[in-house]
């Protein structure tokens, strides 16, 4: 089965684990986003694709981060090649 990532997220809140970083991929990643569970969004971007080139996130995703009353772009950084953006979630 799924994982309800707010229960997960709960649970770990009542360990005092008040800090996840996600690295789980493109469903993870637009799953947390989508139901208002990540407060910072980190995005490296590389000028090649990797892998099989496919996006990090969903197309709905992205959309969610684009909305101002969702996400604020708070750094947006070049680091060699490749490009850092960091969003943070309005409150």
């Amino acid at each position: 089965g799924r994982v309800d990532l707010k229960d997960a997220l709960i649970a770990l809140a009542q360990r005092g684990i008040t800090r996840v970083f996600s690295e789980g991929g493109p469903r993870v990643g637009a799953a947390l986003i989508a139901q208002d569970l990540a407060d910072e969004v980190v995005i490296f971007t590389a000028p090649k694709p990797h892998g099989r080139g496919a996006p990090a996130l969903s197309t709905e995703a992205r959309t969610i981060l684009a909305d101002p009353a969702r996400y604020t772009l708070v750094e947006d950084a070049k680091l060699g090649p490749d490009r850092m953006r960091r969003y943070e979630r309005v409150l």
